[in-house]
This record gives structure tokens, sequence and C-alpha cells, in this order.
């Protein structure tokens, strides 16, 4: 029996289902950091501070990727907004929406777009991006038939040291942060509202770990990125790792 028969699956968007030109996501970064600097006055100093302390929170252990830039943006305005800096996120949104919408998205193959359209009213996207921004990368790839739901600006990469749901980290070996109360709470309606098939993505810190320790079954879609750790522990959970999200279909329920 293919997984797709029955339940739901939630999938991360960004670097599982789509992957982003190389060079569009640093012109971007580079645009906003302009902005923040030379518009808004905050010193380059300390917003490279505060990038690189993110960077260091939310990726332990994942080697950092293209695809994980936009989280790390949005974490750094956030940071930024609570020292007071004025800062307009409609026109950090505008910077990054204008870039991404000129096609600098793709899905990996013709058979995954196969997939997206045979399954949609089984498909539930988790992810950092916008809503619209999602739909039309999709329309653009030729997929027809959105999914039955889109969460997006989810914050997957949100840590707050003091939420106590869940312990710090996954387990004593991996520091990987598993405090992240955005995604917790989405995964916690998603359960109580579905029968929650697998929960797949293509960063195990940010998209599986949390759901992992939640007793989700977890499926790591592996790039050329992807460490050697990330596939192992998958498998010790008893995970699976597939190279295209079609696959999916191969996995027995």
């Amino acid at each position: 029996m293919l997984i797709m028969a029955e339940k739901y699956l939630i999938l991360d968007f960004d670097g599982t289902i789509t992957t982003i030109k190389k060079g569009k996501i640093m012109r971007i970064k580079n645009s906003i950091i302009n902005y923040l600097t030379k518009d808004l006055g905050i010193s380059y100093r300390r917003v490279k501070e505060c990038y690189e302390l993110i960077k260091s929170l939310n990726y332990v252990n994942d080697k950092y990727t293209n695809e994980s830039e936009l989280s790390l943006i949005w974490a750094l305005i956030d940071i930024l907004e609570n020292e007071n800096y004025k800062i307009d996120k409609s026109r950090i949104k505008n910077i990054i929406t204008q870039s991404l919408y000129t096609g600098s998205r793709e899905i990996y193959s013709r058979r995954d777009v196969e997939f997206l359209n045979k399954h949609a009213n089984r498909i539930i996207i988790v992810s950092n991006s916008p809503k619209d921004l999602i739909e039309n990368i999709l329309k653009k790839n030729g997929v027809e038939n959105m999914p039955t739901k889109i969460i997006d600006n989810a914050k997957k990469d949100f840590i707050d040291d003091s939420f106590d749901k869940v312990p710090k980290y996954l387990n004593k070996y991996f520091k990987i942060l598993l405090r992240r109360p955005c995604y917790f709470q989405i995964l916690e309606d998603l359960r109580n509202s579905y029968e929650i098939r697998l929960v797949v993505g293509d960063m195990f810190s940010m998209d599986l770990a949390l759901p992992l320790y939640l007793g989700m079954q977890i499926v790591l879609r592996k790039r050329f990125y992807t460490p050697y750790w990330a596939k192992e522990l998958t498998k010790k959970y008893n995970g699976k790792v597939i190279s295209n999200i079609y696959q999916l279909e191969t996995i027995p329920s």
C-alpha cells in the first residue's frame, strides 16, 4: 500500500520541493544589508554580529546552504527590531519577492510535479516562505492542483530558549535545538486536525528534529549538502532517506 492512500503528508517547501538558483539568495541578502546599513544607519558590524549569532544558533551541525538564507534574514530582522530599530518589513518582503518571482526556484523533476498534482488533496506544505510566493512557484513549474493546505511564514527557524514544552536538545550527542515554539504549535495543530503519516524536509535540524521528538515519522530529502550524520540519524530513528519526493510513493504505510 502506498503512503498517500490514507493519511496526510507534511512537506517542507524550500530545498525539499524546490531548489534556488545559485547566487540569487546572496544578491537578496546584499540588498537587504544595504537597506539596513545605508537607509537605516545600522552599523555593518552589528548586522554581521547578529547574523553570525543566528547562524550558529539555528543551524547547529547542519551545513549552511543557499536555501537557509531566507530564514536567517527574517531572524536577523526580528533581532534588530527587538533592539528598537524601526524596520519596514514590507520593504524587506518586496526586496525578497521581487527577486524570487522571477523564476529563481524550480521543482527538481517532472516526476515530482506529477506527484504533487496527483496527491494534492493529501499534501500540507509548511514553509517559512509566503503563501502567494509558494503558489506562484508551484504554478510556474506546472503544478495545477494546489495542496490541501499551505501554512506560510511558519518561522520554523525561530528559537526561544525559554520555551519549556520540549527539552533544549534532541539528545546529548547531537546538540540540535528543539525549542521552536512557532513550529511546535503548527505541528500540534495539524496533529489535532489531520491524521499525519509523514513529515518530509531537507534540513534535519529545522524540519525534522522536532517532529521526530513529538513521535512523528520523518523522511529526509537528501541534497548535495546533506551531512552524513543527518542521514544516519534519520535511519536510526526508523525514518527514510529519499532523493526525490516522488519516491514517497514507494514507502509502505
